[in-house]
């Protein structure tokens, strides 16, 4: 057993490898927009609102994570961050976006994630690998993708290992996410296996609290409940992108053991980070 901030795909040169292509395919899809009023699913920003999103934590998060002061401060207000962050981004038109991004953002980005300390300040000021944080920012843009993708009538894949990545990420700092009322007076263990991967994950549920180990091959825990799926529909799911009961018609997540209501109820004590915005 060993902490999930070891996982290899969230050192900091596969983050960074995966950034990339996730703000690339994100700065692509942009392209094919005009109007920055174009909606964008059931996501209550536009187009527009959901590049300079992407914009602003490309140009904040540096400074941020090398000790200024946190893109988010806490870890609860973060729409009104979220705003104000929003606010500060001058350009307006997809395509001016794009530009920025990929001409401006990603190369200053790409110098100054290169230089940034190890363990970074994340939001809330909370002390975090920093291939922990690449990755959430990774797995952040790529969602976000899917996001615009759906809503021009474009592919926008998520691969294996961005599945991997985002999961083993948001692992590592779900901890300080757990909505203490509703796990209070619990205590079970859930094992999560992610499908054709040696990926293996147990949550163990402590009456308000949640810890959670990534598994060596040799380990054979004990648990209540048992989690089998394919990754991408499992973050998918986890990240409010594809419906539960859709990937539990389809196979894609398989729930069984002695307490299997206790799957879940797992990802209800928990608030997702990039889970859609308000």
């Amino acid at each position: 057993m060993r902490d999930p901030s070891t996982h290899p795909l969230i050192a900091r040169e596969p983050a960074l490898a995966m950034r990339d292509r996730a703000v690339l395919d994100f700065a692509g899809l942009l392209t094919n927009l005009t109007e920055p009023a174009h909606p964008i699913g059931s996501l209550e920003w536009d187009a527009g609102e959901l590049g300079r999103h992407v914009l602003s934590l490309l140009r904040a998060l540096p400074a941020s994570f090398a000790g200024g002061e946190p893109a988010w401060p806490d870890l609860v207000d973060t729409a009104t961050r979220n705003r104000r962050l929003l606010e500060a981004v001058a350009e307006r038109r997809p395509a001016e976006i794009a530009r920025a991004i990929v001409g401006e953002a990603l190369p200053r980005a790409r110098a100054d994630f290169a230089a940034i300390p190890d363990p970074v300040t994340w939001h809330g000021g909370l002390p975090i690998p920093a291939g922990t944080a690449i990755a959430i920012l990774a797995g952040d843009v790529r969602l976000h993708a899917i996001d615009l993708a759906r809503s021009i009538g474009r592919p926008a894949p998520m691969t294996t290992d961005d599945a991997r990545a985002l999961q083993a990420a948001s692992t590592v700092i779900m901890p300080h996410f757990v909505i203490r009322e509703r796990a209070r007076g619990i205590t079970a263990r859930v094992l999560l296996e992610l499908r054709k991967t040696p990926d293996r994950y147990l949550f163990s549920i402590h009456d308000e609290t949640i810890d959670a180990v990534l598994l060596d091959a040799a380990d054979a825990p004990a648990s209540d409940a048992r989690i089998r799926a394919e990754p991408v529909a499992f973050v998918l799911s986890a990240f409010g992108r594809l419906p539960t009961w859709r990937a539990a018609l389809t196979g894609s997540v398989v729930v069984s053991g002695r307490k299997p209501w206790l799957a879940a109820r797992l990802p209800t004590m928990i608030q997702t980070p990039c889970a859609r915005p308000s």
